[in-house]
This record gives structure tokens, C-alpha cells and sequence, in this order.
């Protein structure tokens, strides 16, 4: 559908890689893994407002701060904020319960592989009876090595599987976004990253 999209209406702008889908059986998960000391988790409501603006329009140009503030207050869905030693944001994870059984995570961003782990972690401790779950869903850029890193240290294989899904694509100019630290997006409706 990628090059009908471009043919026919237009949506030529695009960047060259793609984005896949990511699909984890939650129950298969292990957790066990010593988790590094480096980086610290707080629930969004105990961070400040202005300061995950910023670190989400280094992500993501536009201002999205309301939409997000009402996104992670929404019932079923749990978001959480790393900081390092000096309490500078490193990322953050939204995952959401939806319809069927299953878990998405939108938005899901990490300054590096070592954060994703350790951000994954904390907020799937989070939800209740989370090994109930059917699946865990990611949509992520291709370009970002570190998810790699990030499954091997959490998922055993044979409990997850990657494909290819979707394509960003724009009518007039490619927006730039840091692709490289978006573990997951936030919406592929509405949103790029």
C-alpha cells in the first residue's frame, strides 16, 4: 500500500526504513535480570509537566504535552519516566490495555538500550496480572539497534516475532524525528513517533 499511497495520493515524502511491529507473549517474559542501579523510574503524575516537554519535543518537534498528559491519565494505562544520577529525563513508557485481551505500547522512548530495559520492566511490574495478557505490542523504526539489545535481555526466543508494518509518509516534506530512541510509537493514526 506504501507506493498506492505515494502514487495516488500523493504522500511521496518518506523516510527510507520502515517501521515493524513487534509482538512479545507477555507470560513469557523474565524479568529476572539484574537491572542497573544507573537509571531510576517514576510514575509520570511525580515528574514535572514542563520538564517531560521537553524531553518529548527532543523526540518529537511538535508540542504534544496536553495530548499527552491526557493520554497517560486515561483508565488502563500505565506510564512511567527514567531519569539519571543528575535527574535528567532518558525516556519514558506508556502501555495501554485494549481490546481482546492485549497490552500496546505507545509511546516508548529510550536515550538507550539499558533505559528501554529497564523502563519495559518497571512498568509491566506495574499492570495488574500482566502474564494474563495475550500480547505486548510494539510498532518501532527499523533503525532502532537497541530494541534488539532490549528483547534479548527480557524475552527468550520463540516468545516474540518481528515484522514488517507500516511506512511513515508525508505529501509535502519528511518531518525529522529521533527515530534511533523510538522503542515504540505513539499512534499510527494520528501520529509519527
Amino acid at each position: 500500500m506504501s507506493q498506492k499511497y505515494a502514487d495516488i495520493f500523493g504522500f511521496k515524502e518518506m523516510p527510507v526504513y520502515w517501521h515493524h511491529k513487534l509482538i512479545i507473549v507477555p507470560s513469557r517474559m523474565d524479568f529476572a535480570e539484574k537491572i542497573s542501579d544507573e537509571y531510576i523510574t517514576k510514575n509520570w503524575t511525580e515528574v514535572d509537566p514542563d520538564q517531560l516537554n521537553v524531553y518529548d519535543k527532543s523526540v518529537c518537534f511538535m508540542d504534544r504535552k496536553n495530548r499527552m498528559q491526557l493520554w497517560f491519565s486515561q483508565h488502563q494505562v500505565y506510564t512511567k519516566v527514567a531519569f539519571d544520577s543528575n535527574q535528567n529525563i532518558m525516556g519514558y513508557c506508556t502501555i495501554r490495555v485494549v481490546n481482546l485481551n492485549r497490552l500496546v505500547v505507545d509511546p516508548f522512548y529510550a536515550e538507550n538500550p539499558e533505559v528501554a530495559v529497564q523502563l519495559l520492566t518497571d512498568v509491566c511490574k506495574m499492570i495488574p496480572d500482566f502474564e494474563t495478557f495475550e500480547l505486548l505490542l510494539f510498532r518501532f523504526p527499523e533503525i532502532n539497534e537497541g530494541i534488539e539489545v532490549m528483547i534479548s535481555q527480557l524475552c527468550p526466543i520463540g516468545s516474540f516475532t518481528i515484522r514488517v508494518a507500516n511506512r511513515t509518509q508525508f505529501t509535502r516534506k519528511l518531518l525529522e524525528s529521533r527515530d534511533e530512541v523510538v522503542y515504540s510509537v505513539a499512534c499510527t493514526t494520528h501520529g509519527f513517533v
